[in-house]
């Protein structure tokens, strides 16, 4: 989660960051990513409706998604350098 803060604190005014966390309580969520930095929007799906929308099997996995709505990329886990070249990537591509 500190890659991803340091990159949403970098690019944060071009790319939406959202956090997604399906078992956790909202309390301890929240500690959680506030010790790593983190500063954008965290949800809570205890029920998994949007880890079945996107067919997330396994965690972590970043999703990215087209201001469309459409998901054009998935990927595991990735640090701070591998965000920012996915990030320009996709853009590059839209």
């Amino acid at each position: 989660l500190r890659d991803f803060a340091a990159v949403h604190s970098a690019r944060g005014d071009v790319v939406r960051f959202i956090g997604y966390n399906p078992i956790f309580e909202v309390d301890l969520m929240e500690s959680f990513a506030a010790e790593r930095g983190v500063e954008y929007d965290n949800f809570r799906d205890p029920i998994g409706d949007l880890q079945i929308e996107l067919d997330i099997t396994s965690f972590p996995t970043t999703v990215f998604i087209a201001s469309d709505g459409d998901v054009v990329d998935r990927r595991g886990v990735l640090d701070a350098d591998q965000l920012d070249a996915a990030i320009d990537e996709l853009l590059a591509a839209d």
